[in-house]
């Protein structure tokens, strides 16, 4: 009696235990995650890569009509700014977008012959990946854009050649094809890499590759962000069109500042031998952004042609002739000052 009892509290316990699993497996999904579902599936229809040729999306479909509203060509001071510097280095490109959006954009942005101007184009990058991973690189035909059959199992950055247009890879196949070019030992060879998102590029670069890779951040928002007693106006690395100022001005006061907020800025710089970081961060506005960029990168730009039109030397964060909170701006100025 006894045995028969203990074996009918134990089928008892296994009951209630499928029954939570059972209730657990049928139960309501977490709040608003439907919404997220929606979001993804949004996203997927508007951007996915084989919407650009199937004509799908709210997206592609006005970008392919009308690029001139969207895209802004580059000036033809920075195209010989950035061929001045060709001979005795290498310049690539290196983009998340696939072949033939970035054929697009690139078409409109530089012009036709927009292949030619660099020694590599690396699209479907999959940053911050292509920073951390191994992925192979894979080729490209120039003229469909697609992968090229044969090569699933990839290149190395020996087998490329100048010129080529690539998918996928990762960064340290790219400095030994970089190095193969470049008429100068591996270990004095120095990559400076320019990108716009502070996570993908520039903490991506930071984080996974070596010293000699050096990132300069590309943010627009520089041009309405203030550092107290210097102004803007009159430095050429924040030259930009009107238009773009407004909207960011403009989104500015529903946002507040990206980098620092202007009250505390304003308030003297903290002792630098004061033992709490967080003191200090406080103490100067400094918010998330700011600090990412004074920690990864080594100068900071609202556009990349704005470097077309100042002979100055720029110090880096790390320069202690630096004397900017978080841009290239003050040391350029000071020195145009100088010089007039």
């Amino acid at each position: 009696q006894q045995q028969q009892q203990e074996e009918q509290a134990e089928q008892q316990a296994q009951d209630k235990q499928q029954g939570q699993a059972e209730q657990h497996h049928h139960s309501p999904e977490p709040r608003f995650a439907y919404i997220v579902r929606l979001l993804i599936d949004a996203m997927n229809f508007n951007f996915s890569p084989p919407q650009f040729a199937a004509e799908g999306g709210h997206y592609f479909p006005v970008i392919k009509q009308d690029p001139a509203r969207y895209v802004r060509p580059v000036a033809e001071k920075f195209k010989r700014w950035l061929a001045e510097r060709r001979p005795g280095s290498r310049v690539f490109l290196l983009t998340n977008s696939h072949g033939d959006y970035t054929n697009l954009i690139m078409n409109f942005a530089w012009g036709p012959g927009w292949r030619e101007c660099f020694d590599l184009v690396v699209v479907a990058g999959q940053k911050p990946h292509f920073f951390s991973a191994s992925a192979p690189f894979r080729l490209v035909d120039r003229d469909t854009h697609l992968v090229l059959p044969g090569s699933d199992q990839g290149v190395q950055g020996e087998e490329l050649r100048l010129g080529s247009v690539v998918a996928h890879g990762n960064h340290q196949c790219l400095f030994k094809f970089l190095s193969k070019h470049v008429d100068a030992p591996e270990d004095a060879l120095r990559v400076v890499y320019f990108g716009d998102s502070l996570s993908g590029d520039v903490q991506a670069l930071a984080k996974h590759t070596p010293k000699n890779w050096t990132a300069v951040a590309v943010l627009e928002e520089l041009l309405i962000e203030h550092t107290p007693g210097k102004e803007h106006a009159d430095c050429e690395l924040y030259l930009a069109d009107a238009e773009t100022a407004s909207y960011l001005g403009l989104a500015q006061e529903s946002w507040g500042e990206c980098l620092s907020s202007t009250a505390a800025a304003t308030r003297s710089e903290p002792d630098v031998s004061s033992s709490s970081s967080s003191k200090q961060e406080t103490e100067t506005g400094r918010h998330v952004w700011e600090h990412v960029l004074l920690t990864h990168s080594a100068l900071a730009v609202a556009h990349v042609e704005s470097l077309a039109h100042t002979d100055s030397v720029l110090h880096t964060f790390a320069s202690e002739e630096h004397t900017g909170r978080h841009h290239a701006c003050c040391a350029a100025s000071q020195q145009q000052q100088q010089q007039q």
